[in-house]
């Protein structure tokens, strides 16, 4: 991984000053926008993202950049950046601590360092392909599961068609819980707090900075149908699990 540390360390000084500034800018009240997908966005989401975008060009101005916040900038150099400058926009811009700062670079589609900031536990997820995966510079390796029902996450349901057969099967077996943001849930599938996570929608940028840190610290990361998936592109959902759940939760996903 020589060859990726201007990367490496561009991609986490970057997410710190990010998180940093979304953590000073994190407040009750927040005024927000309502994009045409009927999600929201705040002022501080379009901050981050110019900041995010400028670097990048500034840096490596020959990259792909795919971001949440703005139009894709294709690239010549086979590389590709993939943005969330705000993951988790509705709890934050309520005033819910459950948001994070996602950054993932990836190479011809396949993510090879990924920084996941939560900026008010202040917790740094930082995964390098083939070289591990760390939680505040601790390394991360997902430990056995003995809970008998884990907590399980499903974020984004109400707007998946097969939520009314998916959801209460799950239900059914594991814990339920929503935190509204996609990240948050597949760090705590990395540290062992949670089972599993599944993503029904299409965008790289939620779960691409989650693959290289989940499979680094052990676990599974796939599409809805089991199989593994370019992230320089719209993405088929996402399966994010311990391997002790990831074929019960694939059944009952039940894509083929």
């Amino acid at each position: 991984m020589d060859s990726l540390s201007l990367q490496r360390s561009f991609a986490i000084e970057l997410a710190r000053n990010c998180a940093t500034y979304i953590r000073n800018h994190f407040t009750l009240g927040i005024t927000k926008e309502w994009k045409e997908d009927k999600s929201p966005v705040t002022a501080v989401d379009k901050a981050v993202d110019r900041r995010v975008i400028r670097a990048i060009q500034k840096q490596f101005p020959n990259d792909t950049i795919i971001s949440e916040e703005s139009p894709a900038r294709k690239g010549t150099s086979g590389d590709a950046w993939v943005i969330d400058p705000i993951d988790g926009t509705i709890p934050f811009s309520h005033g819910v601590p459950t948001f994070c700062f996602s950054l993932a670079f990836v190479r011809d589609g396949k993510p090879l360092i990924g920084v996941i900031i939560d900026p008010i536990a202040r917790r740094e997820f930082i995964g390098i392909h083939g070289v591990g995966a760390t939680c505040n510079k601790k390394r991360m390796q997902l430990p056995r599961i003995v809970s008998s029902r884990p907590l399980v996450a499903l974020e984004g349901f109400f707007r998946w068609d097969r939520a009314p057969i998916v959801y209460p099967t799950i239900a059914q077996k594991y814990l339920v819980v929503q935190l509204a943001c996609i990240t948050y849930d597949a760090m705590m599938v990395a540290l062992g707090n949670f089972g599993a996570t599944v993503y029904p929608y299409k965008n790289p940028w939620d779960i691409a900075a989650v693959d290289v840190i989940v499979r680094e610290a052990g676990g599974i990361v796939t599409n809805l149908s089991g199989a593994p998936q370019r992230y320089d592109q719209p993405i088929h959902g996402a399966i994010i699990s311990h391997p002790q759940l990831y074929s019960s939760i694939k059944k009952m996903v039940g894509r083929k």
